[in-house]
């Protein structure tokens, strides 16, 4: 009886202190969100996953409308790199680079560039490409970056936030980089930092002439509808607030439908990609919040296709390394791995070195 009347007592206190509880973190997360640059321009995607129209649409999302009206892309170098694709043959006017593989990353991310230079960068060369990795700055300056810079001289650093909510800028940022200075690659081949490469497969695809030259060649079959329908209520909202203006250009409400190709990576021409730049300078500021934003909805206004060419395992292998899934699934282009995981790192590079090894049979390529 007593544990009864005790539990009565105590059961509305415990209620109150819930509510307390979670006021204080509501506070906190509110407060963080004003003061965190890259959170409080994603702060209605961290709140609500990716049920970011339904927040949309609601009218609660002053901040995104803001973000949305903005383009932001005029971020400056720190570290250029701008003779890193200097010509092999000054006298010759044929494209010095079939693929450029532009490896976008975190600057705290070493160990996926040290695998990358260690194993299947090593023989780009042979295949008429090369590797750069594209990192931000970092909250606090890091020697360990700039001795990695002045040893390898295969980096370029942009001057914005070095946070993962920033891929799509920082992607356009270095297809700009390109643009400039290797404007004879052939090919563009975005990756993220955490791919590894099939080079029996990579090699195939320029031998078989397989890349579009106005598309995005990669595997292009994911959709993001709740993407698709926040535009259309942006665009509708725009163009509500510009007709009352005088000489106010109107807004096409576009038919995309949320269409849009793996980050793990794709590949893109030279002349797709100036395109795909050009339409980036002209199209509201919406990276942040969805990833279908760079190769879904830009591509589509730039008029370039999806080419759902290739297959990746863009999911971390279970019990098994990237080399483990190429030697059993030759098909596949890119594989994830995830090298701040210790065993994985090891795992992979004892794999590599392993005479065993035999699927990719590198000394043929």
């Amino acid at each position: 009886m007593m544990t009864r009347l005790l539990y009565s007592l105590t059961r509305w206190w415990r209620c109150y202190f819930l509510l307390l509880v979670a006021s204080i973190l509501s506070f906190v997360l509110i407060y963080v969100s004003k003061n965190d640059p890259s959170l409080e321009y994603y702060f209605p995607y961290f709140r609500l996953g990716s049920d970011y129209y339904n927040f949309y649409a609601s009218g609660g999302a002053a901040k995104i409308k803001k973000l949305m009206e903005a383009n932001n892309l005029d971020y400056e170098l720190i570290v250029s790199n701008s003779k890193f694709c200097i010509s092999y043959d000054p006298f010759d006017d044929g494209p010095d680079i079939d693929f450029l593989i532009l490896s976008i990353g975190q600057t705290q991310n070493f160990k996926h560039r040290i695998a990358a230079r260690s194993t299947w960068a090593k023989y780009l060369q042979k295949l008429k490409s090369k590797l750069v990795f594209v990192v931000g700055k970092p909250n606090s300056p890091q020697k360990t970056l700039t001795d990695e810079i002045q040893k390898h001289e295969d980096l370029i650093q942009i001057n914005m936030p070095d946070h993962e909510n920033y891929t799509s800028t920082k992607t356009l940022i270095s297809v700009r980089w390109a643009l400039t200075y290797c404007s004879k690659a052939k090919n563009l081949f975005i990756v993220s930092d955490s791919a590894v490469l099939n080079l029996k497969k990579f090699k195939s695809i320029e031998k078989d002439n397989l890349i579009q030259k106005y598309a995005i060649n990669g595997q292009c079959d994911y959709s993001d509808e709740n993407f698709a329908k926040a535009l259309h209520l942006f665009f509708q909202d725009l163009n509500l607030k510009k007709k009352n203006e005088s000489n106010a250009k109107m807004h096409k409400i576009d038919d995309y439908t949320g269409q849009y190709c793996s980050n793990l990576g794709w590949i893109i021409s030279l002349e797709g990609a100036r395109r795909l730049w050009e339409t980036a300078l002209s199209s509201p500021y919406m990276m942040k919040i969805s990833p279908a934003y760079l190769n879904g909805y830009l591509a589509y206004k730039a008029k370039l296709n999806y080419s759902n060419l290739f297959k990746y395992q863009d999911t971390l292998p279970i019990n098994k390394n990237c080399l483990s899934v190429f030697e059993k699934k030759p098909e596949f282009l890119l594989c994830a791995e995830n090298f701040t995981i210790s065993s994985r790192y090891s795992n992979y590079i004892a794999h590599w070195k392993s005479p065993a090894q035999g699927q990719l049979n590198l000394s043929k390529l």
